[in-house]
């Protein structure tokens, strides 16, 4: 058993959690924000009509606004659900070593 494994067995404590959830809001919209654009570099088009609508809402989306204290809005989670099952994302995935998903520290 690894030590992260040993000291986190029961999952994080409350505080950690809230800690580092505007941290994981910020890279999960930036990381998806790096997917559109390389969707766009490779010039990879979106199997889902609804897909191009959540790329559209999801780079439009401001990190500047989200709290730690509150979840993620349910808009932003379903637009980063649906564009993940898009085959054309997925293929933009098959590329990820040529391009670099930004994040925040």
């Amino acid at each position: 058993m690894t030590h992260m494994e040993t000291t986190y067995r029961n999952g994080f404590p409350q505080s950690e959690r809230e800690f580092y959830r505007l941290t994981i809001y910020k890279n999960v919209i930036s990381s998806a924000k790096s997917l559109i654009q390389a969707k766009e570099q490779f010039e990879i088009q979106l199997e889902n009509e609804v897909n191009r609508e959540c790329c559209s809402f999801l780079m439009g989306h401001s990190t500047i606004d989200l709290d730690h204290e509150k979840p993620l809005e349910a808009s932003v989670g379903q637009a980063l659900r649906s564009i993940w099952h898009d085959p054309g994302v997925q293929k933009v995935m098959e590329r990820r070593s040529e391009f670099h998903l930004s994040y925040h520290s």
